[in-house]
């Protein structure tokens, strides 16, 4: 039977093997089996230096960790902090370091604000285009967002605590910017608000209890990966954004849907991902009680085009999977909204991010091969 329908193929990469050497007499078998061995080795080298990442890791699951269990970091109290334009990057505005350079951006970190009843924003920093990073901050108390960030680009934000503020992070105009690793809890509209922004990487963030843990709006071309959104009234609100992507995010105990998108929303394609308990689902699928929402029909719930087709982990729906290929789900997960939308390749099973060895280990398996080449063939002159 068919399980979906192809939307959009990918193009799968040539790989290119280059002719093979002739050896001759024994010198030249030893080689040919030196090189075999070597390459035995490589692989097991390789493997092991990728099996080494997950021991820590959950395998059925994605979620961010909670982020009471990370290292405690200390903090200095400082005042909020207002930067206007590039040459107001000083020390006064708690810049610690950095020349707003690529290789040496300016760098606000390690201050605790408490911006209750004094400032629109703990942090604001407005029309910048130098290289800028703020992160290890405790922020929270602001009447409007604890970093607000205005007609800029090139800024990173990392590791901060930004909570109990109508916004956590908002970003209005702004482009080119990173947003890795931040906690945003208990915001009373959302803990990531973009607005007008493009070209944004939000990943590894964790967003709970904010009325909407992340907010997009007319934004484009951004990346939402790897996030966790938990327990917020939305997961994810996407209103007038297009070409947006979405994956590997964990979307769970949300008490409306997982995922909104409003009409005048296009071309994203929603891949992945885990919708774990949202609208108030169980473990048995219910077609008109859906844990995602598109108001459109030009968005795209799954992957297709190489030799895997994949869409997303809905709880409510594992099984059946009786037929090939295996691991996809046999009928397609229903998207609400009155569009007839569908992931047309749920997945049976959590996914799991891509693990990339530690360079340190792959560097020593590399080293290791050398030497096993080299001490190969000098015995084959022998």
């Amino acid at each position: 039977m068919v399980k979906g329908l192809e939307r959009k193929p990918v193009v799968e990469r040539d790989v290119i093997m280059g002719p093979s050497s002739r050896s001759r007499g024994s010198n030249g078998r030893l080689l040919r089996c030196g090189a075999v061995s070597s390459v035995v080795i490589l692989v097991v080298l390789i493997i092991g230096a990728l099996l080494i990442g997950p021991i820590a890791d959950n395998p059925s699951s994605h979620d961010v960790s909670d982020p009471t269990t990370t290292p405690k970091i200390s903090f200095t109290s400082h005042a909020p902090i207002s930067i206007p334009n590039n040459s107001s990057f000083t020390s006064a505005n708690g810049v610690v370091r950095g020349n707003g350079t690529a290789n040496d951006p300016y760098v606000i970190e390690g201050w605790e604000i408490n911006a209750a009843g004094i400032s629109d924003n703990a942090i604001a920093i407005n029309a910048a285009i130098a290289y800028f990073e703020v992160r290890n901050c405790r922020l929270y108390g602001a009447n409007m967002s604890d970093i607000s960030i205005r007609g800029s680009r090139n800024g990173a934000l990392s590791n901060n605590s930004c909570t109990g503020s109508p916004d956590g992070i908002y970003l209005w105009n702004s482009k080119y910017c990173t947003i890795v690793g931040n906690n945003c809890e208990n915001n009373s509209v959302s803990g990531i608000y973009l607005s007008g922004s493009s070209n944004v990487t939000i990943a590894d963030n964790y967003f709970a209890n904010n009325d909407n843990g992340i907010y997009l709006a007319s934004s484009r071309d951004n990346i939402l990966s790897n996030n966790t959104c938990r327990s917020n009234s939305l997961g994810m609100l996407i209103a007038n954004s297009d070409w947006n992507g979405i994956d590997l995010n964990n979307l769970s105990g949300n008490s409306d849907v997982g995922i909104k998108i409003n009409p005048g929303s296009d071309r994203s394609r929603i891949w992945n991902n885990t919708f774990y308990h949202n609208n108030g689902t169980g473990n048995t699928y219910d077609p008109l009680n859906s844990q995602a929402f598109d108001a459109n029909n030009d968005n795209y719930w799954n992957t297709s085009g190489l030799s895997y087709n994949y869409g997303n982990y809905w709880r409510d729906m594992t099984s059946p999977d009786s037929s090939e290929p295996f691991g996809i789900v046999d009928i397609p997960y229903e998207i609400a909204g009155g569009k007839s939308v569908k992931d047309y390749y749920p997945l049976t099973n959590k996914p799991i991010p891509p693990i990339i060895p530690e360079p340190p280990i792959f560097i020593l398996a590399l080293l290791l091969t050398m030497i096993f080449v080299i001490s190969r063939r000098k015995a084959g002159k022998k």
